[in-house]
């Protein structure tokens, strides 16, 4: 069975206040990663429905995009992405995670909403892990070690080029993400 729904302007704006109400609240950034970690390891835990798991598995990579030495996320994009992921260190949300099929659906609606507002850094994150592990295996000696940092310094300046063309392209009015610029 699929259900869906449509959040309203209104809706939205909630929700953006209850994320900018929780980063107020958080400032470790550590914690706050932590504390998403942690959501999506008792959200696997609990065996949640398919609509969560697909949610979870993206505020993992978040996770990992904010943790990734050779990824490295400008300051700015971590202080945002910190922001966003503030709502997850909150002890009490919408819905508590231990009512069975509907304890986790607030977490996967915020994370729904964060995946909107920072696709195009978690697509340029992907598809730099996609040619890292890529080129890894093809130049895995330890001579080639050097090869490769080069070549995973030039991917990400390309994705992050990429990145920025498009944000630019939904600040210029395209849409995409309009409802959360974090």
């Amino acid at each position: 069975m699929r259900v869906t729904f449509k959040l309203g302007d209104e809706d939205l704006s909630h929700l953006k206040r209850m994320m900018r109400s929780a980063a107020a609240k958080q400032k470790d950034p550590r914690k706050i990663v932590d504390a998403a970690r942690a959501l999506a390891r008792s959200a696997r835990e609990a065996k949640p429905p398919d609509y969560v798991l697909e949610r979870i598995t993206t505020i993992e990579d978040i996770v990992r995009m904010v943790e990734d030495t050779e990824w490295r996320l400008p300051a700015s994009v971590r202080k945002r992405v910190c922001s966003a992921l503030a709502y997850f260190a909150e002890p009490h949300d919408l819905i508590p995670d231990h009512i069975p099929v509907f304890g986790f659906l607030d977490d996967a609606i915020m994370i729904e909403i964060m995946a909107e507002g920072f696709q195009p850094e978690i697509q340029g994150y992907r598809d730099f892990c996609r040619y890292r592990n890529s080129s890894s295996r093809r130049l895995s000696s330890a001579t080639q070690a050097p090869l490769l940092q080069q070549r995973l310094l030039a991917k990400r300046r390309q994705l992050r080029a990429r990145i920025q063309a498009r944000r630019q392209r939904a600040r210029d009015g395209d849409g995409a993400g309009r409802h959360f610029e974090f």
